[in-house]
């Protein structure tokens, strides 16, 4: 249905948020840390997500840094943190558009998942690139 980025350095916690993504007929790509990640969206063909979902608390680079630095280079990048460490204070001043605590439940996801697609639509995104 629609294309999701993952950022998180947990192995099991990643294959657990894409398996339920994808049983709601979602795309999932994975990245196992933020400088990975912004790595992958430097290249001109990286695939635009609906939405990036991503932990805090990463090694080699936090989800804090990452996040700045990907809305700083695309403002309109809707952001979903998922974490058990985060502050909401932070990441409020750091404007993502949502916070979900681990653990998460399926339900929820694919819940958000339909908010950020009508989202994203309201941005200006095509449905066809959405597959919606």
């Amino acid at each position: 249905m629609a294309l999701f980025h993952h950022v998180e350095d947990s192995k099991p916690l990643c294959e657990l948020f894409s398996e339920i993504m994808r049983l709601f007929g979602h795309e999932i790509i994975s990245f196992s840390n933020g400088l990975k990640y912004l790595e992958y969206i430097e290249d001109e063909e990286a695939a635009c997500p609906v939405a990036v979902f991503t932990d805090i608390d990463m090694p080699v680079m936090d989800g804090y840094e990452m996040i700045e630095k990907v809305i700083g280079r695309y403002p309109n990048r809707l952001i979903v943190v998922l974490s058990a460490h985060a502050e909401r204070g932070n990441v409020n001043e750091i404007h993502v558009f949502q916070h979900v605590d681990k653990p998460f439940q399926a339900s929820s996801l694919e819940k958000l998942a339909k908010v950020l697609i009508a989202k994203k639509l309201s941005l200006g995104a095509s449905a066809d690139l959405l597959n919606v």
